[in-house]
């Protein structure tokens, strides 16, 4: 590579000659692995390369050759390797080079710690609708509204706010139409056009967003959603079934692909004997995008490099936010649109659009700790992670010369959830009983030393608007004898027994653990997996497995937790469904279309977001209900806080936890507009300010 220093070039080296002696082996996992790794030592590299280089060019244990002139081969990539080997000694320590061309641009380095999923959009935002996902795709899809850094809901590629909904009476559909911003275009210099739009909703009906899953449920909900047209280049009419407040909410901040690109993938794909397959496999190297960077290199296990978009439309746009409420929206083209207000004085926020930086390149790092190394050390210019800093990584950047740190509210979830499908997940009272054991305020006081807080609630103390301030949580205010006997009751009542019943002393402590929990019918209860994140990835939610396992075997009830890497426990929790009881969480969205969209029983298949199967004709219809208040906020709220109230009976999920949001960043390499917000930096849709951070330098 360009730029690459003499040991990094004799790593590299010494890597082709492994791949020359065997395309086709294990070497091949060696070589993908050194993208992050290095040799311990030079004898290492050299022992290593010795053993392949016998083994491929067809040596036997006695040293004899398979083929003439083989001989000669070895020795030539011998000589190259040892090449390679003698820059690598140079070095004391090797790195891959991450971004070989960084210092000859100015580009935004950005950390994060899990490689990326997918880049083609439809699995995106469908059943690999991951965080880190979103990070590295920031901006490439364009919708049609966003959110300022304020929460305020404003127009993205729309001109102005969408015409009320007004019911057609011939055809019993609600109607409302909407303009587009002229000149927006493509990064191949395509206008971005009604056509679009309307591709893409047709696209996501003729798939079912159900089947697609992810987000698109609430992005297409096929309930709500009758079909969008394109009356002209610039103007694009939806037809709903029912008023429904994810009109605005999801379906006009679902992302648009362009036509042009996607017309004839859509095409293959539904001709093929697994359209879903097929869609969601398509190849998006060369994709148009419209946002301030193209999708660039992608190199599983390295980085994501993503060159700067000439054909960025919003270039030079500014977002104002006033401390009235205002909002003012300048597209540098001299048109302007205000909402929320009229604007007065001096704005509270300014966000200029730019970008500011020649490309935006992401780092992938294996572990936390070793992301938080290259921040230190200025490799990186901010850690990008849902979960925000460890406390044990604040301490450790505080103090550092150039660094900032921030904490903001997070709105999000970390929960339990329970595969109701399953026996003995299925009953309730079980249910109850694991919500009573556990102690949350316990193990973010105590254990995780007030580094989390607890969740009362699916819906995020941060979203006061929609939190039941009254809602009653199992186990609250209760000692640890008081859980053990609430929870033997509980189970009790719901018909189960055990070979020997947990035993507790005069003084309320332990004497007896509970053995051999016997189900309903007398059967023993099998044994559980509780699957979680490692603690490398998230010691929070590792230690409240590890608490939660321990307080399930109190009580007789055989569990174990089961650590997987966090790719696998989407997989196995999402994609098949193969759990008993998992941890998980998620980054929630303004308006609280969640409720819905995690346990109506429309959305418990395969990728869906019901992802447990809860099934209730009495919850369905109530969630229904909310969405459909599109006006009467009064009510909305009402109908949530119901839903709240069944969800802490019912116990599909145990909301767990959240923490504040603790960021790190390099105030000596960028500044950004905002750093106090909800979600902070990292707050969707712009995910660490990719469009409008600048270079201190």
């Amino acid at each position: 590579r360009a730029g690459a220093s003499t040991p990094r070039l004799g790593t590299l080296i010494y890597f082709r000659v492994l791949k020359a002696l065997d395309e086709r082996s294990v070497v091949n996992t060696f070589i993908e692995s050194a993208a992050t790794k290095h040799c311990d030592s030079l004898a290492a590299c050299q022992s290593h390369l010795a053993v392949r280089t016998t083994t491929a060019l067809g040596f036997s244990r006695s040293g004899n050759m398979h083929r003439r002139g083989v001989l000669a081969a070895a020795s030539g990539l011998l000589v190259l390797g040892v090449i390679g080997l003698g820059a690598i000694a140079w070095a004391p320590r090797w790195t891959p080079p991450a971004d070989a061309d960084a210092a000859a641009r100015r580009a935004y380095v950005v950390g994060i710690f899990e490689d990326p999923s997918a880049r083609n959009p439809w699995a995106r935002f469908g059943p690999n609708n991951t965080t880190w996902n979103s990070y590295v795709a920031a901006g490439e899809a364009p919708t049609l509204f966003t959110y300022t850094v304020k929460d305020d809901w404003i127009p993205a590629l729309a001109a102005d706010v969408p015409s009320p909904l007004q019911l057609d009476e011939a055809t019993g559909l609600w109607r409302s139409t909407l303009r587009l911003k002229a000149d927006q275009l493509w990064s191949d210099g395509t206008p971005i056009t009604a056509w679009d739009v309307a591709f893409t909703f047709s696209t996501i009906a003729a798939f079912g967003a159900t089947k697609l899953g992810g987000q698109y449920p609430t992005l297409a909900p096929e309930e709500v959603l009758s079909r969008v047209e394109a009356l002209d280049e610039l103007t694009v009419e939806f037809f709903l079934k029912k008023r429904d407040a994810r009109y605005r909410a999801g379906i006009l901040r679902a992302p648009i692909v362009q036509r042009g690109y996607w017309e004839p993938q859509v095409k293959a794909a539904l001709a093929s004997p697994d359209p879903i397959k097929a869609l969601l496999n398509v190849d998006v190297v060369d994709e148009p995008v419209a946002g301030a960077f193209l999708q660039g290199t992608w190199e599983r296990g390295s980085f994501v490099d993503r060159p700067v978009n000439r054909r960025f439309s919003a270039r030079n746009s500014v977002e104002s936010v006033f401390a009235n409420g205002a909002v003012r929206l300048d597209d540098g083209r001299g048109q302007a649109w205000s909402g929320y207000g009229t604007p007065d004085g001096e704005p509270s926020v300014r966000v200029r659009t730019g970008p500011h930086v020649d490309a935006v390149h992401y780092r992938v790092f294996g572990t936390q700790a070793a992301g938080v190394l290259a921040l230190q050390s200025g490799d990186v210019s901010l850690l990008l992670n849902p979960l925000g800093l460890g406390r044990r990584f604040e301490d450790q950047l505080r103090g550092t010369p150039g660094m900032a740190i921030v904490k903001n509210p997070s709105n999000g979830i970390r929960y339990l959830g329970f595969n109701v499908r399953r026996e003995p997940m299925r009953r309730q009272p079980f249910r109850q009983a694991v919500a009573t054991l556990i102690d949350r305020e316990f193990i973010t006081n105590q254990v995780l030393q007030g580094a989390a807080y607890p969740l009362s609630s699916i819906v995020p103390p941060s979203n006061v608007a929609w939190l039941n301030p009254d809602i009653r949580v199992p186990g609250a205010g209760m000692s640890r004898a008081n859980r053990i006997r609430e929870a033997v009751r509980l189970l009790e009542t719901g018909g189960f027994g055990w070979a020997s019943k947990p035993v507790l002393g005069p003084d309320g402590s332990l004497k007896q653990p509970g053995r051999g929990l016997r189900m309903p019918d007398g059967t023993p209860a099998r044994p559980l997996e509780l699957l979680c994140p490692t603690e490398a990835y998230d010691a929070m939610r590792a230690a409240f497995a590890t608490w939660t396992a321990r307080w399930m075997n109190e009580v007789g009830i055989p569990v174990r937790a089961v650590p997987l890497a966090f790719n696998v426990l989407i997989s196995r929790t999402t994609d098949q469904q193969d759990m008993d009881i998992w941890m998980s969480g998620f980054q929630l969205t303004r308006y609280p279309t969640y409720l819905q969209a995690f346990f109506h029983s429309r959305y418990a298949g395969l990728r869906g977001r019901n992802a447990g199967g809860y099934s209730s004709p009495e919850y369905d219809g109530l969630s229904d209900a909310f969405l459909e208040e599109a006006e009467d906020m009064v009510r909305a709220k009402e109908l949530a806080f119901q839903l709240q109230d069944m969800l802490n009976r019912d116990v599909p999920w145990i909301p767990l936890f959240d923490s504040p949001l603790v960021e790190a960043y390099r105030s000596d390499q960028v500044r950004y507009p905002a750093t106090t917000m909800i979600g902070g930096l990292q707050v969707e849709p712009r995910f660490g300010f990719i469009d409008a951070v600048e270079l201190a330098q």
